[in-house]
């Protein structure tokens, strides 16, 4: 599906149908593709033909440019899609540490405000000359009220 010429921007663009909002990425993997293409390419050469110089290295490179642009584009999808699952996997697992760390906090902070609650009927029994018989908060975030 191609952008129509009312300037879509919700179309998509390039030839491999990259939406326009995974630009970026497309560039980054298609480049990333050119660049491994050519250093197998470079190590296929030197293996196989042993070139005396590098300026017979790069020739052949040259020669092989549409064979390389070929495989970089098969191998541009696969490496944004690549991309795309470790930084959601990498993102998932920071939000999910976050909000542990956030919910142990929140947690702390309902232990200290019982705690809190807790002394203050204490200490206000004790200014009354009242028994207190409350039991303290229990650790497991309940409290047990026995009066």
């Amino acid at each position: 599906m191609m952008a129509s010429e009312s300037n879509d921007r919700a179309g998509w663009i390039g030839i491999l149908s990259v939406p326009p909002g995974r630009a970026g990425q497309a560039f980054v993997s298609f480049y990333a593709a050119i660049a491994s293409a050519i250093a197998v390419d470079v190590l296929l050469i030197t293996h196989n033909h042993r070139p005396e110089t590098w300026r017979l290295t790069a020739e052949m490179v040259f020669d092989d440019g549409g064979q390389i642009v070929a495989w970089a584009l098969a191998a541009t999808w696969p490496i944004m899609e690549a991309m795309r699952m470790v930084l959601a996997s990498i993102w998932r697992d920071r939000i999910r540490r976050q909000a542990r760390e956030e919910g142990i906090a929140i947690g702390e902070e309902r232990s200290n405000q019982r705690w809190r609650e807790w002394v203050q009927r204490r200490e206000l029994a004790e200014a009354r000359g009242e028994p207190f018989n409350e039991p303290m908060p229990d650790d497991d975030g309940t409290q047990k009220l026995s009066r």
